[in-house]
């Protein structure tokens, strides 16, 4: 059984600052603001991304790493799960300072093998694209360069 400590003079529940929506909207119109004055803002302000790349047929090698990516992130969550049981168990914490290497490592290299084969230019195309999107929605069109 668990007893909670009891602090004197705290009667009421802590709560997280509230931050103001307007606030947030400010930051958020400074930050695409400041982004637009550099290079690639820029760039992708001057230029529509081109999407027809993924209107083409995926490839057998996008798939396949697609699921590389996806072996990598499972691998990584179960290896999470069986360190932090061993981490628990106490008794062979060496292990788990071993592994956690070899695994970190082996998870990498299989995420970075799937992005490889599922090809970066999709990645860039996407970016390209978000960016755009958020900089025309946010960003202050009066500002000039820096």
């Amino acid at each position: 059984m668990m007893m909670e400590l009891e602090q004197p003079g705290n009667d009421k529940p802590q709560s997280r600052p509230k931050i103001s929506l307007g606030l947030a909207r400010r930051l958020v119109a400074r930050l695409a603001t400041h982004l637009a004055r550099t290079r690639y803002g820029q760039l992708v302000l001057s230029e529509d991304a081109d999407l027809t790349a993924l209107r083409r047929r995926p490839s057998v090698s996008l798939y396949a790493g697609l699921a590389l990516i996806a072996v990598s992130f499972a691998m990584g969550w179960a290896a999470l799960v069986l360190g932090g049981y061993l981490a628990m168990a106490g008794e062979r914490t060496w292990v788990m300072a071993a592994g956690a290497v070899a695994v970190f490592v082996l998870v990498h290299i299989v995420f970075a093998a799937g992005v490889w084969l599922a090809g970066a230019n999709y990645a860039a195309i996407l970016l390209h694209w978000a960016a755009r999107k958020f900089l025309l929605g946010h960003a202050d069109r009066d500002a000039g360069p820096a």
